[in-house]
């Protein structure tokens, strides 16, 4: 599960990432620059990054993890205030957001298709970790 889920949040920063640099779309007008911390040189909007890795993360665990109702609810109503704060703060267009909620739903769908079993998971973390997994040989 947290493997298709961080492969999940990398195709979404990299799709965010690459159909930035193509767009180039501009910030609001209304935008201030009253960031107190600011990382790396974001200034183009579309799609939203925020509300694509908002809705990501709702998709994932309404469909392909599916967690308690209310749960699901609360990570609704989250995505949703994510996608109004993005347009109340003039950090990006109404399209910015509507195009970032589609961008999570369509990894969603990705992260569907290239599901990686638990066996398999185990098998790629343990090339990355040395930790002892659950029920595994430990080897040194």
């Amino acid at each position: 599960m947290q493997v298709n889920f961080l492969i999940g949040l990398f195709i979404d920063i990299i799709a965010v990432a690459i159909i930035k640099a193509f767009v180039r779309r501009r910030r609001p007008v209304g935008n201030k620059n009253d960031q107190w911390v600011k990382i790396g040189p974001d200034v183009y909007s579309f799609p939203s990054g925020h509300v694509s890795r908002a809705f990501f993360i709702l998709f994932y665990f309404f469909k392909l993890y599916p967690l308690n109702e209310f749960i699901v609810l609360f990570l609704c109503v989250w995505a949703v205030a994510v996608a109004f704060s993005r347009i109340l703060l003039r950090r990006h267009h109404l399209l910015d957001v509507i195009a970032g909620s589609i961008l999570g739903y369509f990894v969603s769908l990705v992260v569907s298709i290239i599901w990686i079993d638990q066996s398999t998971a185990e098998y790629v973390v343990s090339y990355v970790s040395d930790d002892k997994l659950e029920g595994g040989e430990y080897h040194v």
